[in-house]
């Protein structure tokens, strides 16, 4: 799962969107009794929608007794990173990391939503949770999906400049390059377009998974790389006077090793590149090679 864009004052910060209201309500000296309204009636729109589609993910987790194949699986992991970098800009050191999904097509055709955690170990750094809900579709050898992020950042200090919330759409495409030759190596393409921000961001990508026995355990090598181009018209929207635009490329690469000790058990290790290109990459110029280790669950 690639995540969200936050940084310290050029960071898209978000608080949750309940904890927003809240904040809003009990600091009169930084906002309007107007924007407060507002915001909280786009707290409550969001929050329907949101409860909208986990009710739709649920409805369409229950038996269908017309099909025999209808099913569903989640997934659960917990991940230690040295830093967390989105679209080749650092968002934090150290953290620790957390994710969640449920996909009642069973990995096929139908809705998916998914919950995304980074805790840094730093306090120089805000956390995030992204929450994500969408749709996908097979056509021909072709998955298309559509699906809707929002990016919250409960520790914001958005009377500082920091972003209390972002929502973005996306719209993907992914092929499976040479099926029987080389099972496993895949292409894709994404379109997202932040709502507030009014960020456009186009991305290719793609990935190779090598199935292996290590130790009569099933195993898989799994190599990836992206580049992506990000322009931003209101890259702060709540930081006081005109827009803050920007726009960068940004490139990345991830090798990982896979092992499943059960169905339901699993632990990865690997190593994380990325890079930003442009105004971007003068605002940090830290190592961006970095490793990850964790472990997973998956029924």
């Amino acid at each position: 799962m690639q995540r969200g864009p936050a940084a310290r004052r050029l960071q898209f910060v978000i608080p949750p969107l309940s904890s927003l209201s809240l904040l809003l309500s009990f600091s009169p000296s930084l906002f309007t009794f107007q924007k407060t309204r507002h915001i909280m009636k786009i707290t409550k729109i969001t929050c329907s929608l949101l409860m909208s589609a986990l009710a739709s993910l649920a409805l369409g987790a229950q038996p269908d007794t017309a099909t025999s194949d209808t099913r569903w699986t989640g997934s659960a992991e917990i991940r230690y990173v040295g830093k967390h970098l989105f679209r080749g800009v650092q968002q934090s050191r150290q953290s620790m990391q957390a994710a969640v999904g449920y996909d009642p097509a069973g990995n096929g055709n139908g809705f998916h939503a998914s919950g995304w955690l980074n805790q840094p170990l730093h306090d120089d750094y805000n956390n995030e949770l992204d929450i994500t809900a969408g749709y996908r579709h097979t056509l021909r050898g072709v998955q298309l999906d559509a699906g809707l992020t929002a990016y919250l950042y409960p520790e914001a200090e958005t009377d500082n400049g920091e972003t209390g919330y972002s929502c973005e759409l996306t719209l993907g495409a992914s092929h499976e390059v040479l099926p029987e030759q080389a099972p496993g190596w895949t292409i894709s393409g994404r379109v997202y377009y932040d709502m507030r921000l009014e960020t456009r961001t186009f991305e290719v990508s793609t990935g190779y998974s090598l199935p292996f026995k290590l130790d009569n355990y099933p195993a898989t090598v799994d190599i990836s790389a992206h580049l992506g181009n990000s322009h931003s018209d209101n890259l702060l929207p709540d930081l006081p006077g005109p827009n803050v635009k920007d726009g960068w490329t940004y490139y990345g690469a991830t090798a990982s090793v896979t092992v499943r000790f059960s169905k339901l058990l699993s632990a990865t290790a690997g190593l994380q590149y990325g890079r930003a290109c442009g105004q971007f990459s003068g605002r940090d110029a830290t190592n961006k090679l970095w490793g990850f280790i964790g472990a997973g669950l998956n029924w």
